[in-house]
């Protein structure tokens, strides 16, 4: 019965800056953003990304993709 209670839409949208598709919980009864899923934070990173990554052009080929380097082994 809580569940029932509780009335919540999403909503999806597309960010193009970052290129992200964002999902937002919204209050029914009052309008208002519950939850947006990516955050505004991890938007802008991702847009930024996405710029410094335009910027470097034909050297991103050069550069290994989804690699994370730890000093330790």
């Amino acid at each position: 019965s809580f569940v029932q209670t509780v009335q919540r839409d999403l909503t999806f949208s597309f960010d193009e800056g970052s290129g992200q598709t964002v999902i937002k919980v919204i209050d029914s009864k009052s309008g208002g953003l519950v939850r947006q899923i990516p955050s505004e934070e991890v938007l802008s990173m991702a847009t930024h990304l996405r710029d410094v990554e335009s910027m470097m052009g034909s050297q991103q080929s050069e550069m290994p993709e989804g690699m994370l380097f730890s000093d330790k082994t």
